[in-house]
């Protein structure tokens, strides 16, 4: 499955499912710890823009940095471990 930052253009939206949308759920979740008993602001296009962009950054800097990143993977077959590491090659991205 690719990397998805979420776009959201006139009459057009692909931000559910999406990083910007994961985004946006963790900062309304986590409102309350910061913020109280103050009211969680509505969804706006300042917000979502600033979400969408925010995830585009993140998947763009993965992506151009995906040598840096390792992968260690465990399969036990038989009672016995097998472990091997890799370098990420490629980041896919929707």
């Amino acid at each position: 499955m690719p990397l998805d930052s979420g776009t959201k253009a006139p009459g057009s939206t692909t931000y559910s499912g999406s990083m910007a949308g994961a985004m946006e759920k963790a900062f309304k979740e986590e409102w309350p710890t910061v913020m109280g008993d103050a009211d969680v602001p509505a969804s706006s296009e300042q917000l979502n823009l600033m979400f969408r962009a925010i995830a585009q950054g993140v998947i763009r800097h993965l992506k151009q940095n995906s040598s840096s990143m390792k992968v260690t993977v465990t399969v036990n077959i038989g009672g016995t471990s097998y472990t091997g590491t890799g370098s990420v090659t490629d980041i896919e991205i929707d």
